[in-house]
């Protein structure tokens, strides 16, 4: 007896252990809810598989409460779903209304997805619960619902397009974002607001404000005066960069004690900068590049202790570098990492300022006017990764001491006045170097034909430098430069046969005024080649063909010989300009040469090419500049050469026995 009743025990308490387990999932009407929601997108892929079964909860970017076990949470974002930005895998289709059983949901993200033009809908207004809202590039359209207005308990709204360039979201009235008291961050980047002329007012009601992303908006004015509630109290980040802003520096912003990014760049504000910019004392960043800001520099930005990002390129700053000895001797200079000043009026010298840059990692002063030597002490930066001095009026030598730079990514000293001699000792420890832009010196190359370079580099660029007569042998050890710019640097010699199995990415390629030497394979293996100029050499034998993907060709001024047929026979879909006047080509104008159909420019003058011109002119609809000039041509001139294409140039020079002359 007593065992039948344990076994009637330990059965009920297994159903009610099941039942409770049965309770343990999401509600039913929110399953059937988002089971509808599910019915209607496109899921080619099959992303949301998981979708499945009674329990919900378990569904992938689903969340339930663990104790009532209502959905709160449903991310969708593309990549926390998928690992992926993959276009063609993105959810797409309608959102359906039967969310609206999703009474409890407090986090909704639709981000990276592709609802490709529909707006975003009414009712997510209703979502009274929510403190999170993104749907950032997700391709919605169309006017933001005044409806958002409603979710008073929403910390985080992000409504980003920056990235999507299929939708066209805007907003012409933002009064409704001043009842989102709760709200901490706002992100409205890539949306029109220029017609949203309360959009200042109605941000500066948002009290607990702390993150402000409202970049490439079409704003064009921002108050001088102060908001009527005091925002700045706390505001960490403004991002107002890429508008048409026109305004001086707003002073109110000056007030604020816990802003630490503030980002202005690429917009027209005018005028001086404030010294009370100096009060800004939490700033980390300060973006206010490419603007119409006049100079001097604020003497008490040397006051920002926290600054590690400083950025006043393309500006009218008008200064003598002589101020820098104060600014950085403050607590600024134990801070800067990121310096930018490129692209205004400095004069001056660089001097021993530098060494109170203490932690710099990238210092660009390149387009300005200054002088002077490049100082020693510049081997002191040690932290240094780039560093930008190019179209400045530098002289003097290239101080060894930059050789100790470990750390050094980008070098570009190019357009200045720099001379002297270079070793293998000012590249000593460079072993991270991958930029080398020394373009437009007198700098004179003296290394070893042993040389073994402690870098890879990407970008070479020394036109005009003094490489030495020989090819430089230290060139074969580089495998991986997308760029390569050795023009005009006195190399008298053949080019060696490993040259043409160097990097199989280069994208730039300019041998040119030079006196190299030698025959060019018939087929180049620079497969991504974009620019080839091998021009004012000594180049010799057949025409190469042209790789697929060049857009600019220049052969010129050699001593090629041979057909056409080798150059233009191939498909050449990306070919723009071709210079191959002043060789040895003969034979005739194939019609092959209408095939390259985004043809701009052709340069044939000052060879032998013989025949009739092909009839063919009119297929090449880009085309605006012919040289056949000191040819043997001869025949009747198409009609159709200039019709439909907008010739600006033609020139037929000496051509012989042509018979029919254009209209002009």
């Amino acid at each position: 007896m007593e065992k039948n009743m344990s076994l009637h025990l330990v059965f009920a308490l297994g159903c009610l252990i099941n039942q409770i387990l049965l309770c343990m999932s999401c509600i039913q009407d929110e399953r059937i809810a988002l089971l509808k929601f599910k019915a209607r997108l496109e899921d080619p892929h099959h992303l949301m598989s998981s979708w499945t079964g009674e329990d919900c909860c378990k569904w992938r970017g689903i969340k339930c409460n663990n104790q009532s076990w209502h959905v709160t949470t449903m991310d969708l974002r593309h990549e926390h779903l998928y690992g992926s930005v993959s276009n063609d895998r993105r959810l797409s289709g309608e959102i359906n209304p039967s969310l609206l059983d999703l009474r409890h949901l407090n986090h909704l993200d639709l981000s990276s997805n592709n609802f490709e033009g529909i707006r975003i809908p009414n009712f997510f207004g209703s979502f009274t619960e929510l403190s999170y809202l993104n749907l950032s590039n997700a391709g919605f359209a169309g006017r933001i619902p005044t409806q958002l207005g409603n979710l008073t308990r929403l910390r985080y709204l992000d409504l980003n397009s920056l990235s999507d360039t299929l939708d066209h979201l805007f907003v012409d009235r933002l009064q409704w974002i001043s009842h989102l008291s709760s709200l901490k961050y706002l992100d409205m980047s890539g949306l029109n607001l220029g017609d949203a002329s309360d959009w200042s007012h109605a941000v500066s009601t948002l009290p607990v404000l702390s993150v402000l992303l409202l970049s490439s908006c079409q704003l064009q004015w921002l108050p001088s005066s102060p908001p009527s509630i005091n925002v700045t109290s706390s505001l960490t980040t403004v991002d107002l960069s890429n508008n048409q802003i026109n305004s001086t520096f707003p002073l109110w912003l000056t007030n604020s004690s816990s802003l630490v990014s503030l980002d202005l760049w690429f917009n027209h504000f005018r005028g001086p900068i404030p010294e009370a910019i100096g009060n800004m004392t939490s700033l980390e960043v300060l973006q206010l590049g490419a603007n119409d800001f006049v100079g001097p520099l604020p003497r008490n930005i040397g006051n920002l202790c926290n600054l590690r990002n400083l950025d006043l390129s393309y500006n009218n700053i008008n200064q003598d570098t002589i101020i820098f000895s104060y600014i950085f001797s403050l607590c600024i200079g134990d801070t800067i990492e990121i310096l930018n000043l490129r692209s205004n009026i400095l004069s001056g010298e660089l001097k021993d300022w530098l060494v109170m840059l203490k932690r710099i990692t990238v210092l660009d002063l390149s387009k300005n006017s200054l002088g002077g030597p490049i100082p020693t002490s510049i081997g002191n930066l040690s932290s240094l990764r780039g560093l930008y001095l190019s179209n400045n009026r530098l002289n003097g030598t290239l101080p060894v001491s930059i050789g100790q730079l470990s750390e050094l990514n980008d070098l570009d000293i190019s357009y200045n006045s720099l001379g002297g001699v270079v070793t293998e000792a000012h590249f000593a420890n460079l072993s991270k170097l991958e930029d080398l832009g020394m373009r437009l010196n007198s700098v004179v190359f003296k290394v070893s034909t042993d040389w073994n370079p402690p870098f890879q580099l990407q970008l070479i660029s020394l036109q005009n430098c003094h490489l030495g007569q020989k090819f430089p042998s230290w060139l074969r050890t580089q495998r991986y430069f997308v760029a390569l710019n050795i023009a005009n640097t006195g190399i008298a010699d053949t080019l060696p046969d490993w040259f043409w199995e160097l990097s199989p990415v280069i994208s730039v390629l300019d041998l040119s005024r030079n006196q190299i030497t030698g025959i060019i394979p018939p087929i180049l293996k620079f497969y991504s080649i974009l620019t080839i100029n091998l021009s004012s050499n000594r180049f010799h034998g057949p025409l190469p063909s042209l790789p697929s993907d060049v857009e600019y060709a220049d052969l010129s001024n050699n001593s090629f010989s041979g057909e056409l047929h080798s150059v233009v026979g191939e498909p050449l879909y990306n070919l723009a300009q071709i210079l191959l006047s002043d060789n040895l080509i003969n034979g005739t104008i194939p019609p092959s040469i209408c095939k390259l159909q985004v043809l701009q420019v052709i340069d044939l003058s000052n060879n032998f090419l013989s025949g009739e011109l092909p009839t063919c002119w009119a297929e090449l609809r880009n085309l605006f500049a012919i040289n056949l000039a000191n040819n043997s041509l001869s025949g009747v001139i198409p009609s159709n050469v200039g019709s439909p294409c907008l010739i600006q140039v033609l020139h037929l020079g000496t051509t012989i026995s042509l018979e029919k002359s254009l209209p002009l």
